[in-house]
Formats: C-alpha cells, sequence, structure tokens
C-alpha cells in the first residue's frame, strides 16, 4: 500500500510535472537498487534532462506548521516522517537576488547537516561516559556488598565469644568476681602475616602482660618470638592496664614480632 504523499509547497510546476513527482517518490520506496535520492534525481533527469535535479530527504518527526521562503521551481512534500525537498540546480527564473538566496539557503543546509553530526557525536560520547559510570556503580555495590559480609562475619565472631564467655562464667560462679557489662572486653588480636586472628575476653583492669599471657597459651608458637603489639599505631605498654592503654572491644591489635631477635 502506497503512502500517501502530501504537497506542502510548490513553485513554477504544473499539475502534470507534480504529479510525476509524486509517482516516482513512490516508487523510489519501491526499488532497492539505488539509495532513494538518487533514483529520484535520475528519474527526474529522464523526463526533464535540460535540468540536474537535488533531492532532499529530511527526518523530521514533528507535525508543526513550517513556512518556507522559495524561488525558482521548487516543490516540498510530506511523506510519513520526512520532508523531501526537489528543486533543479539550475535556477532559470528569477532576479539575481533570488539566485543569492538561493546559494545561502544551500549553505544553511550544509551547516545545518554538519550540525547534526556534531550533535550525533556528542550523545555518543555521553552515552559512552553513561556506562562507564554504570560499570563503576556496579563495583562500588559488588565491594560494598563485600564489606558487609565482613561486618556480618565479625559481629557473629563477637557474639560467639560472648556466649563462650558466659558459659565459662556459669561453670566457675564459685570462684569468679562480677563485673559490670561496661567493664568487659574483647582484644582482637592479629598477626602481621594474617595467620593468627583471634579475640580474647579481658576486663579493663587486667595488665595486659596478663592478657598476652593467655594468648600465648592458646599460641605457644608466638612465645619464640619477642613480639610488639601496636594499636592504632601506637605501641602497646605491657605494665599498664587495658584501660591505661586506652584499650577497646572490637580494635584490630597488631602483632608484630622484634627482628633483632
Amino acid at each position: 500500500m502506497e503512502m500517501e504523499i502530501s504537497e506542502l509547497f510548490s513553485k513554477n510546476m504544473d499539475k502534470e510535472m507534480k504529479n510525476n513527482i509524486k509517482n516516482i517518490i513512490n516508487n523510489s520506496f519501491k526499488q532497492e537498487d539505488d539509495r532513494k535520492t538518487v533514483y529520484v534525481s535520475n528519474q527526474l533527469k529522464k523526463l526533464y534532462n535540460q535540468f540536474d535535479w537535488n533531492v532532499l530527504f529530511i527526518h523530521q518527526k514533528d507535525n508543526h506548521a513550517h513556512s518556507y521562503t522559495c524561488f525558482g521551481r521548487i516543490f516540498i512534500c510530506k511523506y510519513n516522517d520526512r520532508r523531501i525537498i526537489i528543486f533543479p540546480s539550475k535556477i532559470e527564473e528569477g532576479s539575481s537576488v533570488e539566485k543569492e538566496d538561493f546559494t545561502s539557503s544551500n549553505k544553511k543546509i550544509s551547516d545545518m547537516q554538519i550540525k547534526l553530526k556534531e550533535n550525533e557525536k556528542t550523545i555518543d560520547k555521553y552515552k559512552s561516559k553513561i556506562e562507564e559510570l554504570k560499570l563503576k556503580l556496579n563495583e562500588n555495590n559488588i565491594q560494598l556488598e563485600s564489606f558487609q559480609k565482613i561486618i556480618y562475619q565479625k559481629e557473629k565472631e563477637i557474639l560467639n565469644l560472648k556466649t563462650k564467655m558466659k558459659k565459662y562464667n556459669g561453670n566457675n560462679i564459685s570462684n569468679q568476681t562480677f563485673y559490670s557489662r561496661d567493664q568487659i572486653l574483647a582484644l582482637n588480636f592479629i598477626s602481621s602475616d594474617q595467620r593468627l586472628h583471634f579475640a580474647l575476653p579481658c576486663i579493663k583492669n587486667d595488665l595486659f602482660v596478663d592478657v598476652e599471657k593467655k594468648l600465648y597459651e592458646q599460641f605457644p608458637e608466638y612465645k619464640e618470638t619477642n613480639n610488639n603489639f601496636l594499636v592504632n599505631a601506637k605501641m602497646i605498654l605491657r605494665f599498664k592496664t587495658i584501660e591505661e592503654n586506652k584499650l577497646e572491644s572490637g580494635i584490630p591489635i597488631l602483632i608484630i614480632p622484634n627482628k633483632n631477635n
């Protein structure tokens, strides 16, 4: 089914010429051998060989009215979503002023086409940037999920330690001294080689050296080196209490063997 051609503007063309142009436009969409503009131009050349014909197919989806300042022989129509403009290369009618206007209009069309290509390049550039940002956002989400898993695991370890402490205290209730909750801590020891990761329960009044002894009971191999203990890049003093060293639950305490041994 042929699309209806809606004539928008014509000048210096009789009814027969306009009908011929419409038929050629319809046929250009049926054939596949040539580009549509080339096909229309060649067919018009066969009918009206005194001219070389210019043919423009412009995609224009809006339905707004357009005004035209034209000169010489010209035909403008709407076909689906295209504006089709047809005119001969040679201006056989009109004054020299009209010829100058024609040249100016051609330049404007050329400038518009160049601007359109530049805009398409800019759009492609922004699309590429958007895809890049999407990848970075995905990477950040993966990293956040990993951190959340680590936090969950540490909370689970602290809960297990509290359960063990409660069980231990229950089995030794006759010998134990009761402390308030804010006096009890769990010191988190980590070796510099990452092989040891262990938490020890204690109270704020314990000397750090006593907590160190308990650590060596669990990991006797670390008794073979003279170890330093750092928290937040600050050396822990062995013969001061946990409170005097300003230690808190969960803060990593780094075990560093003394290389001078």
